[in-house]
């Protein structure tokens, strides 16, 4: 019976439209406001406005869609959905198998790892994604970032990625990373601002120092 239930969570009939359980304030589906209830269909592009939504991801889980916000969902089915945030804020809960669900935003794409998060997306590639519980993977034209949970990485304009940081890290830390991240990657790494990030570094920091060796091989 376990195994017949989950079969069903996972089994999604092609482009078959999402429930949207809850709507605040005033949203439109294509340019047309819309009741409390309804769906959104594959294509159609939802605008928040002032309001959210609130819609069931297929069997798979559930997605707010915050204020100010341009989302759409790609294709769906089949134990494969993709959908696009074109600008604002989404936050994520999911229980399916790695990479079942995926974002793509003015950044690149954001796969989801079986776990719950928050993006955050602007026009101009820039923005943030925090992972509240499970791992996140990010793939641009850059690089490709695992950020599991308990951490954030920001974006900066044209979808640049920094080095993931446990939310806990201090000021000093953060600062201290921020100017490291700024230089271009094949640059030689500022000696004040490596000393003051391990100085400012925790146990819990290794996630950071770990994702920079990674990346940056010559630190």
């Amino acid at each position: 019976g376990v195994h017949l239930w989950h079969g069903h969570r996972l089994d999604w009939p092609a482009q078959q439209p999402w429930q949207m359980a809850l709507i605040e304030g005033e949203v439109r589906i294509d340019g047309h406001t819309v009741p409390s209830a309804t769906r959104l269909a594959p294509g159609a592009v939802l605008d928040t406005g002032d309001g959210r939504a609130r819609l069931r991801a297929a069997r798979i889980g559930e997605v707010v869609v915050g204020e100010h916000s341009r989302f759409r969902i790609v294709a769906t089915g089949g134990g494969r959905h993709r959908t696009e945030l074109q600008r604002g804020r989404l936050w994520a809960r999911v229980w399916a198998p790695p990479g079942a669900f995926g974002v793509s935003t003015p950044a690149g794409e954001e796969f989801d790892l079986g776990c719950e998060f928050v993006l955050d997306a602007r026009e101009d590639g820039s923005g943030a994604l925090s992972v509240r519980s499970g791992w996140v993977q990010v793939d641009n034209r850059w690089r490709e970032v695992l950020v599991p949970q308990g951490a954030r990485v920001e974006f900066g304009i044209g979808g640049r990625p920094g080095t993931p940081v446990d939310l806990g890290a201090s000021d000093d830390f953060r600062a201290a990373l921020r100017a490291l991240d700024a230089q271009a990657d094949d640059a030689l790494p500022d000696a004040d601002a490596v000393r003051a990030l391990v100085a400012a570094s925790r146990p819990q920091d290794a996630i950071t120092l770990l994702s920079l060796l990674q990346a940056r091989p010559q630190f």
